[in-house]
C-alpha cells in the first residue's frame, strides 16, 4: 500500500531525534544562564568602581574643607544618603613620614618654616568605600599638608 501507514511515519519526528534536540536546547539554556549571571556581576562590580571614587573624593572634600580636623585624627565614618544608600565610608589620617634633603631643608629655611612644623602638619588621609549589600572595598589615599594653626 503506498501513501498507508508508512508515509505517515516518515512525516513526524522521532522520540531518538525529540530527545536529542532537548538535549542541544538544555546546554545552550544552561550556557546563557550562566553568562546572564557573571554579566549581571560585572555589571553591578564596574556601577561600583565607577561611584566609589566619585565618593571617596566626595569624603576628601569635606575632610579638606573641615575647619575641626581632630574629630577626622582617631577616625569618622558615616553612610550616604539617597540615591547611594549602601555605601559606608569611613575616614582616618595619621602624621606622614616627610624625608626632606638639604636642598628642600634650604628652600624652607629661606620662607621661614621649620621643618617640625612640616612634619606635624603633613598627614595621609585614608578613605574607605563600602557597599554593605556586597562587601566591595574602594580604598584612596591621599596626603595634604594641614596649614599650621
Amino acid at each position: 500500500m503506498i501513501g498507508g501507514r508508512d508515509s505517515a511515519l516518515a512525516k513526524g519526528f522521532t522520540l531518538l531525534e525529540t530527545v536529542v534536540a532537548l538535549a542541544i536546547l538544555a546546554i545552550v539554556l544552561v550556557s546563557v544562564y550562566k553568562m546572564q549571571g557573571q554579566t549581571i556581576l560585572m555589571q553591578s562590580s564596574a556601577t561600583f568602581f565607577a561611584e566609589a571614587p566619585m565618593l571617596a573624593n566626595r569624603v576628601l572634600a569635606d575632610f579638606d574643607a573641615e575647619v575641626d580636623r581632630e574629630r577626622f585624627r582617631f577616625g569618622e565614618s558615616g553612610e550616604f544618603d539617597e540615591p547611594f544608600d549602601g555605601y559606608r565610608w569611613s575616614v582616618s589620617q595619621e602624621e606622614a613620614v616627610w624625608g626632606l634633603d638639604a636642598a628642600d631643608m634650604e628652600i624652607l629655611q629661606k620662607a621661614g618654616i621649620q621643618e617640625s612644623a612640616l612634619e606635624k602638619n603633613f598627614v595621609r588621609v585614608e578613605i574607605e568605600i563600602e557597599r554593605s549589600e556586597d562587601g566591595q572595598v574602594f580604598r584612596l589615599e591621599a596626603y595634604r599638608f594641614l596649614r599650621p594653626e
